[in-house]
């Protein structure tokens, strides 16, 4: 599986894309999907299947879009399963502050 993490401002809404692919090396849907993403403060929120948090535009291809990211290190978990297979992986990314002060 490969992600394309990187690093964000804080307010923005990331947007990640996860590729899965099978024990051929072909794109492949898992039967499920599971994300965890930890926050900076330590929450953790899990988010399963098609839902308004992750998509599938297409086979192998899955989009999972996070609340407004908060400065901090996050660390986002990706785990995809299918009968014969198990993939997961793990992703830190960073978030800055967005350098503009405050009015």
């Amino acid at each position: 599986m490969s992600c394309n993490p990187s690093e964000l401002i804080e307010g923005t809404t990331p947007v990640f894309t996860l590729t899965f692919r099978d024990v051929d090396d072909d794109l492949a849907d898992p039967t499920s999907v599971t994300v965890v993403h930890r926050a900076p403060d330590g929450t953790e929120t899990t988010y399963t299947e098609v839902s308004a948090e992750i998509t599938n535009p297409s086979v192998g291809v899955w989009r999972v879009t996070l609340p407004a990211a908060v400065k901090g290190r996050h660390v986002l978990k990706a785990t995809g399963v299918s009968g014969s297979w198990t993939v997961s992986s793990s992703y830190r990314f960073r978030v800055k502050a967005d350098g503009i002060p405050n009015p």
